[in-house]
């Protein structure tokens, strides 16, 4: 379900892509950028909702913080609609703690991350703020300290190292030359499959991570 969501979106980009730069071929500009800043995530599922059901209580929910840089290629379709790609590097992750279950919800894992993302802006002198949302494809580079699925008596244990997210955001854009610019990026970005699946009777037990980043970049229009 989540990947035809995948294609879906993808093809509803590609189609409004088609008639803005129809519309307005001649005012149509690329840029790229590279930014860096903060990433802050939690894990959450139907795991993380059974640890914090036990009797005994206590628990809570740790945030992971780390590191997220964005390469990304901006293609401007007329003057509103615009393209967003790229890859990044972002570090994912979470801690359920004082759950006292013997393997809890955790998680830090590095991914690769491809984007493809669609947005409005709206322009004032030299000021550009804009909204964009997409689907991402996230690639495991690396992990530590993650659930590993030892811990229970599972009838089934799938970690998953490639999953889909969706990616929502918004931008200040400040231009300080012709062809340059800064910006302040935020990134809402939502798992939309678990890294971690396990079955134990009839129950179905899912990891997920959600978080936000803030960013600091510079553009370079092309």
């Amino acid at each position: 379900m989540h990947t035809k969501f995948i294609f879906i979106l993808i093809g509803s980009i590609w189609s409004v892509s088609c008639f803005a730069q129809n519309a307005d071929e001649n005012t149509s500009r690329h840029s790229v950028s590279l930014s860096a800043g903060v990433a802050s995530y939690i894990v959450f599922g139907t795991q993380v909702e059974k640890e914090q059901s036990a009797p005994w209580g206590g628990s809570y929910v740790e945030r992971r913080t780390g590191l997220r840089i964005d390469l990304e290629l901006k293609h401007q379709l007329g003057q509103i609609f615009f393209i967003q790609e790229g890859v990044s590097l972002v570090q994912k992750g979470g801690y359920h703690k004082k759950s006292g279950f013997v393997d809890p919800a955790r998680a830090e894992i590095t991914y690769v991350q491809i984007p493809l993302m669609i947005g409005l802006q709206t322009k004032q002198d030299r000021f550009v703020a804009g909204v964009y949302s997409g689907p991402a494809i996230n690639f495991e580079i690396a992990s530590g300290n993650t659930t590993t699925g030892t811990g229970w008596l599972s009838d089934s244990y799938t970690r998953r190292k490639n999953i889909p997210s969706l990616l929502i955001g918004g931008f200040g854009n400040l231009s300080v030359s012709d062809r340059i610019s800064v910006f302040l990026n935020y990134k809402y970005d939502y798992d939309l499959n678990a890294f971690v699946d396990r079955k134990y009777g009839s129950g179905d037990f899912t990891i997920k991570t959600k978080g936000y980043s803030l960013l600091l970049g510079v553009r370079v229009h092309l």
